[in-house]
């Protein structure tokens, strides 16, 4: 039994990435002329006159929002390039900025939170992982998994609200940002089925 849930994990953890990567190698593909990840950002701050810092964070996927400093973090690819992926990037994050102005309390309580966030699902991958080389309980990464979707769950709201904002308000149509959105949440669901299952059977069996 265990050694078909670590199976689906991984296949799951897999499936998601190439995904990802695929949907990623599309939008990279789709120019918008000279418009950059850089120049979306730089059209938020100046639309609703926040004092956020834009700057470029090397590497691929950095791009963040710093609650405490300010700071809209955009990575090499999304600060200089002109395609899809990147625009919508820059909106996306520096977006966040606008909440952080505007005293969005569920949006500042998931920034103080998001470090936890960031840490259980890096554990939990390495949880299963590791199960392929020890005994380890398959439960414990799946309940952290769950745990990590309860708080996508919970601040699903705020995600919906600022993908719907630069839509309405910057004309962007693009459903990049949704597609992201909804394969972290269509996984989180399937990881939180494994999680009921297990615990139904741990129930029967005791």
């Amino acid at each position: 039994m265990n050694d078909i849930l670590l199976i689906i994990l991984i296949a799951l953890f897999l499936i998601s990435f190439v995904y990802y990567y695929n949907n990623y190698n599309s939008f990279k593909k789709q120019s918008t002329k000279e418009k950059t990840g850089y120049d979306s950002a730089l059209e938020v701050t100046r639309k609703y006159n926040i004092d956020s810092y834009i700057i470029e964070k090397r590497g691929s996927f950095t791009d963040s929002y710093n609650y405490n400093k300010k700071v809209i973090k955009l990575s090499s690819i999304v600060f200089h390039d002109n395609n899809q992926y990147s625009v919508a990037m820059g909106y996306f994050i520096a977006m966040q900025g606008v909440l952080d102005k505007e005293n969005n309390t569920l949006f500042r309580i998931k920034k103080l939170l998001e470090p936890a966030y960031y840490f259980i699902i890096t554990l939990s991958y390495l949880m299963i992982f590791l199960l392929a080389f020890s005994n380890l309980n398959i439960l414990y990464p799946v309940t952290l998994l769950g745990i990590s979707l309860i708080y996508q769950l919970v601040f699903l709201k705020t995600n919906i609200d600022l993908i719907n904002r630069i839509k309405k308000e910057f004309k962007y149509k693009e459903d990049i940002i949704d597609s992201f959105m909804i394969l972290d949440m269509a996984f989180g669901v399937l990881y939180i089925k494994v999680l009921i299952d297990k615990l139904i059977d741990l129930i029967r069996n005791r």
